[in-house]
C-alpha cells in the first residue's frame, strides 16, 4: 500500500512569482498529510535556491521536509533522476515550477492511481488549455504522460531505469511513457485532477524540441520522422543537427518487440497521439 509522495520540482531561472505560486499550490493540497518531503534543484545557478530557502525560513510549522539542492543544468529527465534517487517517499510527482495544482489535484492523482491497482503512469489535465493529445474520457487511457505534473511509484520508476537522459529538454516523457507501455505499463489521464500550466510561446526553444524529436525518433525507429525532424532542425542550426548526429551511435534502439507493443505515433507531428480534438469546419 503507497502512502507517502515526494514532489521533486526542478528550476531554471524561474520568477519570484512561479516559486511562490508553486508552493502555495503545495500548501493548499487535500492531501498534503502524504506529502513527508518536497525536494527542489536549482539548476540555474543558486538564485532560485536562494529565494526558496528565504521563503521555507519565513515559514512557521511547515508541514513536509524542504529539501533544496543546487547542480549543473542536466535538463528535464537528469534532474528529475537525480531527485527521485534522493527521495524516500513510496510515490514521486514530477511537478513543473512554472505552474501550480489546484488542491484536489494530488488525492485525485492518488485516488485514480489506487484504483489502477499503482500500476501506472498518471498525469494530471493541464488547464486552462488541455494537452492536445487524444485520452479515453471514460477509461483515462493514453498514448503517453507530460512529465508537467507525472506521479507514478518509485518501483515503477526505478524498474523504467527513469528518464532517458540522451533527451536534454522534451520528449522524454513520451519516451518514458512508451517504455512503460512496452513492459504492461498504462498511461492515464486523470482528468479530475487540476494543473495550472499556461504554457508560453517555446519558438526560442525549437532547436531543443526538434533535437529531441530526432533522438525519439531514431530510438524508436521512425525513419521518416527522423528525416522530417531533421529537415526541420537542418533549417534552424546545422550545427544541432551535427551535434545530434555526432551522438547518435551512443543511443540505444528499442527493440522491435516494443515497438510492436507500444505501436509508437509519429503520424501526428509533436502530439505523439491523435489529437483529442477534429478540427470542425464552421459554416
Amino acid at each position: 500500500m503507497y502512502t507517502t509522495v515526494t514532489i521533486g520540482i526542478i528550476f531554471y531561472n524561474n520568477s519570484t512569482d512561479d516559486i511562490l505560486k508553486c508552493f502555495r499550490g503545495i500548501l493548499n493540497q487535500t492531501a498534503i498529510a502524504q506529502i513527508p518531503e518536497v525536494i527542489v534543484i536549482d539548476q540555474g545557478g543558486g538564485e532560485n535556491a536562494d529565494h526558496i530557502l528565504q521563503w521555507k525560513e519565513s515559514q512557521d510549522n511547515l508541514s513536509f521536509n524542504l529539501v533544496i539542492l543546487k547542480g549543473e543544468n542536466k535538463g528535464f529527465g537528469g534532474g528529475h533522476n537525480i531527485l527521485v534517487n534522493n527521495s524516500t517517499s513510496d510515490l514521486y510527482l514530477a511537478l513543473n515550477p512554472d505552474g501550480f495544482m489546484h488542491p484536489t489535484c494530488l488525492e485525485e492523482l492518488l485516488t485514480l492511481a489506487k484504483i489502477k491497482n499503482w500500476n501506472g503512469l498518471f498525469e494530471a489535465i493541464q488547464e486552462p488549455i488541455m494537452h492536445p493529445k487524444y485520452y479515453d474520457p471514460n477509461t483515462g487511457l493514453t498514448d503517453w504522460c507530460s512529465g508537467a505534473c507525472l506521479l507514478m511509484s518509485k518501483s515503477i520508476y526505478k524498474y523504467l531505469n527513469g528518464f532517458d537522459e540522451d533527451f536534454f529538454l522534451y520528449c522524454e516523457d513520451v519516451d518514458i511513457s512508451w517504455r512503460a507501455r512496452a513492459n504492461n505499463i498504462q498511461c492515464f489521464t486523470c482528468s479530475t485532477a487540476l494543473f495550472f500550466h499556461f504554457a508560453e510561446d517555446r519558438k526560442s526553444r525549437q532547436i531543443e524540441i526538434w533535437k529531441s524529436a530526432m533522438i525519439l525518433a531514431y530510438k524508436w525507429r521512425s525513419k521518416s520522422f527522423y528525416n522530417f525532424s531533421r529537415k526541420i532542425l537542418m533549417e534552424i542550426s546545422n550545427n544541432a543537427v551535427q551535434s545530434v548526429e555526432k551522438n547518435m551511435l551512443n543511443i540505444k534502439k528499442q527493440s522491435r518487440k516494443s515497438i510492436r507493443n507500444v505501436s509508437p505515433s509519429f503520424n501526428y507531428g509533436l502530439n505523439f497521439s491523435k489529437p483529442m480534438w477534429k478540427k470542425v469546419q464552421y459554416e
